[in-house]
């Protein structure tokens, strides 16, 4: 009896601490938008007069009215998610607009606070189409027979009408990678 309690105090200790902490989906830590608050304060900390952006629904089409867009959809398009440092917490990426155009920027999570980061090497990524590649999705490399697979999740951006780029975290930051369409 004393040890199947203790394998159950086990194991949900294991799924609290697998779930990425307390930030992940307590509404008084997300803003009007659906981004976290502490990704926000600390993007406004780094960047004077930075803002998370929402992302474009159709990144390749005209933006629509700001009056036929429903706040839920807005919501939606916040930001996006996923593991991108390896570390078990999820992290967000949002467009954030700067004064010198709108980067993308990763707000790598640890306990309580978002460390954030600026992904790409180019402001404005208005147009590009942001998307989240799997731990262990298939990734080939122009000019390459060789089969890669991501190790953690990973932001790939694809410009409109143009060739993929993979983000691949390093420890340090984040390094561009074209892959094969």
């Amino acid at each position: 009896m004393r040890i199947a309690s203790i394998l159950v105090l086990l194991a949900v200790m294991q799924a609290a601490c697998s779930s990425g902490g307390p930030l992940n989906a307590t509404a008084a830590r997300i803003d009007a938008a659906g981004v976290p608050k502490p990704f926000v304060a600390n993007v406004e900390a780094q960047w004077k007069n930075a803002a998370v952006a929402p992302r474009a629904t159709a990144p390749c089409a005209a933006a629509p009215a700001a009056s036929t867009r429903s706040a839920g959809s807005a919501a939606q398009q916040a930001f996006i998610a996923g593991d991108f440092d390896g570390d078990g917490a999820s992290d967000v990426a949002a467009p954030v607009k700067r004064d010198d155009g709108l980067h993308l920027v990763v707000g790598l999570q640890h306990t309580y606070d978002y460390s954030v980061v600026d992904v790409t090497d180019k402001p404005d990524a208005s147009f590009d189409r942001v998307t989240v590649r799997p731990r262990g999705a298939l990734y080939n490399v122009p000019g390459s027979d060789v089969d890669y697979y991501f190790g953690v999740d990973t932001l790939v951006v694809t410009p409109c009408g143009g060739s993929p780029t993979a983000y691949l975290w390093n420890g340090a930051g984040f390094e561009a990678q074209p892959l094969a369409q």
